[in-house]
C-alpha cells in the first residue's frame, strides 16, 4: 500500500472538486508546509496529514469543515479523519511550551512537540 495525503489548513481539510481529501499522489508542493504529520492507525498504513500554511493560495477556495466532512465519512474514512482533526487542531493551539513560553519544536521520533529549552515533551 502506498501513502495517501490529507492536507489541512485551520479547521478546513482541503478536497478537490468531487469532495475527495485522501489523495495518492502530491497535491501540494511540500516544501511549503508548515508541517509533516504521520496518521497510520495501523503499522500498514501510511497516512500523512500535511499541514499548509493560512495564506496558501491553491488552498484558499477549496476545503471542508472537519464536522462536515466527519458527517459524510464512512467508518474507516470517520477514524482518519477525526485524527487527522485532532492532529491539526493540535498542532495549532500546541505552538509554545506550557511550562516556560518557548516555542515548540517536532520530535523526531515521536508524533509530539518538544521544548528544547526545558525538555518537556507534548503529544496530541
Amino acid at each position: 500500500m502506498g501513502t495517501e495525503y490529507i492536507y489541512a489548513r485551520g479547521h478546513r481539510i482541503w478536497s478537490d472538486q468531487h469532495s475527495q481529501w485522501r489523495f495518492k499522489q502530491p497535491q501540494q508542493d511540500h516544501a511549503a508546509a508548515l508541517a509533516v504529520y504521520d496518521l497510520g492507525l495501523a503499522p500498514q498504513e501510511h497516512i500523512k496529514l500535511i499541514i499548509m500554511p493560512d495564506d496558501w493560495p491553491a488552498m484558499a477556495e477549496a476545503g471542508a469543515g472537519f464536522r462536515t466532512l466527519l458527517a459524510q465519512a464512512t467508518a474507516d474514512g470517520f477514524a482518519v479523519l477525526s485524527r487527522a482533526a485532532q492532529v491539526s487542531t493540535w498542532h495549532q493551539d500546541h505552538r509554545f511550551c506550557p511550562r516556560c513560553g518557548h516555542p515548540l519544536q517536532h520530535h523526531n521520533q515521536d508524533l509530539a512537540k518538544e521544548c528544547i529549552a526545558c525538555g518537556l515533551l507534548q503529544y496530541p
